[in-house]
C-alpha cells in the first residue's frame, strides 16, 4: 500500500509538472490532487527535490520501456525509415516541455544528472540497433559498434541542444540532414543502402 501511494505522488506530480512546469506545482497542489495531507507527503518524500528525482527516474524508465517496446517490434529497416521522418521535421523537436525547461534553469544539478542517464540509454539503446542491424546485414560487419554509438549519440544531442531559430533555418537543417545522411551511409553495408532504396520507393 505504502509503494503505491510513493507512485501516485509520483505519478500525479509528473501529469501536472508536464503540464506547466516544475515551478508552478507545489507540494500542496499535488496532496490536493490526491486527498492527503503534506504529513503524508513527507513519509515518502523529505522535500520537493526528492520529489522531483523520483518523478525523473520514472519518466526515464517509462521512455525507455517505451523505446525497447519499439525496438522488439520493429526490423532495424523499419527503425531507420522512421527516423528519417522524425528528421525532416527535426525543427520541431527543440520545442521545450514546461518541464524540462524549469528543470534546466531551477535545478541545475538534477538536470546534468537527468541528461547523464538519457544518453547512457540512449547509448545502450543504438548497441541494440546496430547489433540487430549487423545481424540484419543492414549496417557494415566490422563497425565498432561503440564508437558508432557516440557519434550518433553526440549528433542527436547537437540537434536537441540546438536553438529554436537555428532549428527554423533552412540552410542549416539541410546541413543536419546531410551530415546525418553521411554518417547513415558510412556504416550501412550495400545491401542495407538496397533495401533503404527499396523502401523507401514504396513509401
Amino acid at each position: 500500500m505504502a509503494d503505491n501511494q510513493r507512485q501516485e505522488l509520483i505519478q500525479t506530480a509528473m501529469a501536472k509538472m508536464r503540464q506547466v512546469g516544475i515551478r508552478s506545482v507545489s507540494i500542496d497542489d499535488v496532496c490536493r490532487e490526491l486527498g492527503i495531507s503534506k504529513k503524508t507527503f513527507y513519509v515518502y518524500f523529505a522535500t520537493k527535490d526528492e520529489l522531483v528525482e523520483a518523478m525523473l527516474y520514472q519518466l526515464e524508465n517509462d521512455v525507455n520501456a517505451n523505446i525497447r517496446n519499439i525496438l522488439k517490434e520493429k526490423t532495424v529497416m523499419e527503425l531507420l525509415l522512421n527516423c528519417q521522418k522524425i528528421i525532416h521535421n527535426a525543427r520541431d523537436v527543440r520545442k521545450i516541455p514546461p518541464l524540462l525547461f524549469d528543470l534546466e534553469k531551477y535545478y541545475p544539478q538534477l538536470y546534468k544528472a537527468h541528461n547523464a542517464r538519457t544518453r547512457q540509454y540512449a547509448k545502450e539503446n543504438m548497441h541494440i540497433v546496430l547489433s540487430r542491424g549487423i545481424e540484419e546485414h543492414i549496417f557494415r560487419e566490422d563497425l565498432d559498434i561503440d564508437k558508432v554509438s557516440s557519434i550518433i549519440v553526440m549528433m542527436r544531442e547537437t540537434v536537441m541542444n540546438m536553438p529554436l531559430e537555428r532549428r527554423e533555418d533552412r540552410k542549416t537543417m539541410e546541413i543536419v540532414r546531410y551530415s546525418i545522411d553521411i554518417v547513415m551511409r558510412g556504416i550501412m553495408s550495400e545491401e542495407g543502402r538496397r533495401k533503404m532504396v527499396e523502401m523507401s520507393e514504396k513509401k
